[in-house]
């Protein structure tokens, strides 16, 4: 049996009235048709969705409407959506928290009716996969997948939201409850919003939890290998001849492959790689070499700056938050593509925030940075000063992402401060825009609010003691969810499922729990993994020895310097009227001559662009 459940839900609380209702399911065209709609009790729900099967459930008592991917309760693999339900009715509405049973992705809304609506519920899984928002307007609660659905509320105000736009200008994303539109929310990873009489209560029903002492070697490679043969071998849907792999030649993607190929010996296996045309080819040549080694269907997928630009609009729309997430363009080319070969994508998404991978600095501070870090104060900034022009200089010369990324340590006071947790929170959470900028780029800057302390906050929320580790659970709470918005966005456009063995919940609560210091290792990022692979011949050795790699990403310092790109956003940003930013300012990253000027570029491009495609948002 092939079962596909990506749908999106709407609706209200408090209201019944079916136009309103069809017209905020239409903000959702792209996810498909209105495969189901209930209006009764002050309640009125819809789901959309490719598959009729997307359907709203209703015995008289308990009604649910769910956006999901769920595989298995606990260590049964479920049969059809069915026995989901059961277990939301039967177990979830007696203790909520047991939701953390349910194995997949999914965002929902389940409600008691006893003649009235007795008590609603909102909730995401552990890493909010699947987006859900909400609003209160009017004494009625409004919640859907996607935000422009709001825009079907015609006396709702949408209004920019000033704090939330620094997280994005910074960050690229809201680490916490506020979206970057004035009093829409939207639930947070692992959160339940359980609205009752009006009032509406929030609990957040699972947290990374800390690692073990335990420090044998031998005992995690060979558990670690187990337990990622069992999750893979549940995750593999029934029913379906041919499996999809977006393979990028990195480590994370790679192993799945490997893993998958363990666990089925007779199903044909299509990896999708993207070829973006340009000179450095070495990802394309080492996923070719891992597709070759276990015996794989390698498909290529091309993009060029010409089939971006055509499309940015309809993949805005589509994105339904600022697109500054860069990664979903790829992505949503590799699920369009491979719409006609398959029904399931497999990833390699979570590998570097549980097994410790990405670069180096964004575990361990680099010796300068170290050196830094001691020195009084003074002395430091007038360091920094120093270091300023020479390192831009080198930086606009060369355009080499060594020196940009050391100009832009010298323009950040927080890349150097005594504390960790700053240095952290400037050189990881902040990849676009410094908090320091800030005051230059925006016209009507209030310093009563500091990204950087409320980044401190969300790594001290950690209950370990290790730096690394608070680290990575601050990541595997905000910085990943922000990464899986681009796969909740590329099924919910194409009829193609994905599913990321490394983010099943067995695999998450067991990789949490490896020491630190087996998962990163005298500067080696992913050491148990490299071991693991190694020791079982997963992969060829250059596979798993190889560093720096570029992962679903574009070359968009290239493309937005030397391609049409270029000449969009130049149009983009003539045309673009937007009070709160400084234009005199914009002049300096424009046209990007570095790596973290393109960053910057883009993180610009999108918000426009966003604004362009919702008109209806004002800056108040």
């Amino acid at each position: 049996m092939i079962e596909v459940f990506m749908t999106g839900i709407c609706g209200f609380l408090g209201l019944e009235d079916k136009n309103l209702l069809k017209k905020m399911a239409s903000y959702m065209k792209h996810r498909g048709d209105i495969t189901n709609t209930f209006t009764d009790n002050d309640l009125s729900l819809a789901t959309v969705g490719h598959d009729e099967r997307s359907q709203i459930y209703y015995d008289g008592q308990i009604i649910i409407a769910m956006d999901q991917d769920i595989y298995a309760v606990e260590d049964n693999k479920i049969e059809d959506s069915s026995s989901v339900y059961s277990y939301l009715k039967t177990t979830v509405l007696n203790n909520l928290g047991l939701i953390k049973n349910l194995r997949g992705s999914f965002s929902l809304f389940l409600a008691e009716i006893d003649g009235r609506i007795k008590r609603a519920i909102l909730a995401r899984d552990i890493y909010g996969t699947r987006s859900l928002y909400y609003v209160k307007f009017d004494n009625i609660l409004f919640f859907a997948s996607e935000m422009k659905c709001f825009s079907a509320i015609e006396d709702l105000k949408l209004t920019l939201n000033a704090k939330a736009l620094k997280f994005y200008l910074t960050c690229g994303f809201s680490p916490t409850k506020e979206t970057i539109i004035e009093n829409i929310y939207k639930l947070l990873p692992a959160e339940i919003v359980e609205y009752r009489d009006g009032v509406l209560n929030s609990t957040i029903y699972w947290s990374p939890k800390t690692s073990e002492e335990k420090c044998d070697l031998y005992y995690w490679t060979r558990e670690t290998f187990t337990t990622l043969l069992q999750a893979t071998k549940m995750l593999l849907p029934r029913g379906e001849e041919k499996l999809g792999i977006a393979l990028s030649g990195g480590l994370d993607s790679s192993l799945v492959a490997a893993l998958i190929r363990q666990v089925d010996k007779e199903r044909k296996i299509i990896s999708f790689s993207l070829d973006y045309g340009v000179n450095d080819e070495r990802e394309l040549k080492a996923a070719a070499e891992v597709a070759d080694f276990l015996n794989l269907e390698h498909n290529i997928v091309r993009i060029d700056p010409e089939r971006v630009v055509r499309d940015l609009g309809a993949l805005q729309w589509i994105y339904d938050e600022p697109m500054i997430k860069f990664t979903f363009i790829p992505t949503y080319y590799i699920f369009k593509d491979s719409e006609k070969y398959v029904r399931t994508i497999f990833t390699g998404d979570g590998g570097d925030e549980l097994f410790i991978g990405y670069r180096r600095d964004y575990w361990e501070d680099p010796i300068p940075i170290k050196i830094f870090a001691k020195l009084p104060t003074t002395v430091r900034k007038n360091l920094l000063k120093l270091g300023k022009l020479p390192s831009e200089t080198l930086a606009n010369i060369t355009g080499l992402k060594t020196f940009s990324l050391a100009s832009e340590f010298f323009t950040r006071e927080s890349a150097s401060h005594a504390e960790w947790q700053r240095r952290i929170a400037s050189r990881v959470f902040q990849g676009y825009f410094s908090e320091e900028e800030l005051p230059k780029l925006l016209k009507f800057y209030n310093s009563s609010f500091n990204i950087t302390d409320e980044i401190v906050k969300l790594l001290d929320s950690s209950k370990s003691n290790n730096s690394i580790e608070k680290t990575s659970h601050a990541m595997i709470m905000s910085k990943l969810p922000d990464d899986l918005l681009r796969l909740d966005k590329a099924t919910a456009a194409t009829v193609v499922k994905a599913r990321s063995p490394l983010l099943d919940p067995l695999i998450t609560n067991f990789a949490l729990s490896i020491p630190v210091r087996l998962r990163y290792y005298d500067g080696i990022t992913k050491t148990l993994i490299r071991y693991m692979i190694k020791r079982n011949g997963l992969l060829p050795a250059k596979i798993v020895n190889a560093r720096g790699k570029m992962g679903l990403t574009v070359p968009l310092h290239y493309w937005l310097s030397k391609t049409c790109m270029r000449d969009y956003l130049d149009n983009l940003l003539e045309s673009s009227k937007v009070s709160f930013l400084d234009l005199k300012y914009l002049k300096k990253i424009w046209p990007p001559k570095t790596y973290t000027k393109a960053l910057k570029a883009w993180n610009l491009t999108a918000l426009l662009l966003w604004l362009k495609t919702f008109p209806r948002i004002s800056f108040s």
